[in-house]
């Protein structure tokens, strides 16, 4: 007897595990998308939670923020040469200066416009170029774009907003996990900000609903079933969304930013469009791995 109670003591914890495994099978079977059901879905070499109420990340959203890290932190190196050779001259003269006698110092010093002194000082309240940037993620659902900037793109802020609570309960989730400070905004779009926010932002991110209302009907169970429908349906278009951030952009960037949004196989022309015409330049469409249209992107320089 006493050869079999190991066994018959593990009994309970073995049956509750055939359990959970046929539910688990059960729910796969009613075409359940098994990152539900395991309730997780890497993303950038991260994990992130996931649930019924946001979409699932996606392989190809990694376009978008691939491309944001990419051109950024370009940005970010050609700044911080910029202020090495400006700051270069200062420092050859800072040195024939410390060659020169005290008092002939002191008089150069003082025929300097107070202006120029102040710069030579290097004072800390300038602006400093190539420091860390301020993003904005529009319809975040689980976070991953904003999360993802968050954790490898060194930005100095991150917000993200979405127009449903149990999104962001979702995405405040995944923050905590990753240990980024990101501030959540429940709110249609731009609406959620408060207006201090205008023209504060270097970066707009968003992988808005894109889907027109009609081709929903022919997705895979696993999508027009188990996803939110919000997440999805882009109206009759599938533009509606597109339309409103690119008229609404403009407030909320900064001179010189940069918005970044993903887009179905066959809108690149449709939101470049868009785009243009709400006065961005530099307007491009960039292709995932398997050579689909997937990000439009553009500079704000108004």
């Amino acid at each position: 007897m006493d050869r079999l109670r190991p066994l018959s003591e593990t009994d309970a914890a073995v049956q509750e595990q055939i359990q959970n495994y046929c539910a688990m099978v059960a729910k796969r079977a009613s075409r359940v998308p098994l990152q539900q059901i395991l309730g997780s879905q890497e993303f950038m070499g991260l994990d992130f939670f996931v649930n019924e109420h946001v979409l699932i990340p996606r392989q190809d959203t990694e376009t978008l923020v691939e491309l944001v890290l990419e051109e950024q932190q370009g940005k970010q190196q050609e700044e911080q040469q910029e202020k090495q050779q400006v700051q270069q001259p200062e420092e050859q003269q800072e040195k024939q200066q410390e060659q020169q006698p005290e008092e002939q110092q002191k008089k150069q010093q003082e025929q300097q416009p107070e202006e120029q002194q102040k710069k030579q000082r290097g004072q800390q309240s300038e602006e400093q170029p190539g420091k860390p940037r301020k993003l904005l993620d529009l319809c975040t659902g689980s976070g991953c774009i904003a999360i993802s900037l968050a954790v490898k793109g060194g930005f100095e802020s991150v917000t993200a907003t979405d127009l449903s609570e149990e999104a962001l309960k979702v995405a405040e989730r995944n923050a905590r996990t990753h240990q980024v400070p990101i501030r959540f905004f429940q709110g249609d779009l731009f609406s959620a900000l408060p207006q201090s926010e205008e023209k504060t932002f270097d970066v707009i991110t968003s992988n808005p609903p894109y889907i027109p209302t009609a081709v929903i009907a022919t997705l895979e169970p696993e999508v027009r079933e188990h996803e939110p429908m919000m997440a999805l349906d882009g109206t009759e278009d599938g533009l509606k969304f597109y339309r409103q951030i690119a008229k609404e952009a403009g407030s909320w960037l900064k001179p010189g930013g940069s918005i970044y949004l993903e887009i179905g196989y066959d809108q690149g022309e449709a939101v470049s469009g868009l785009l243009e015409d709400a006065g961005f330049t530099n307007v491009r469409v960039v292709k995932d791995l398997p050579g689909k249209d997937r990000v439009v992107c553009g500079c704000w320089e108004q």
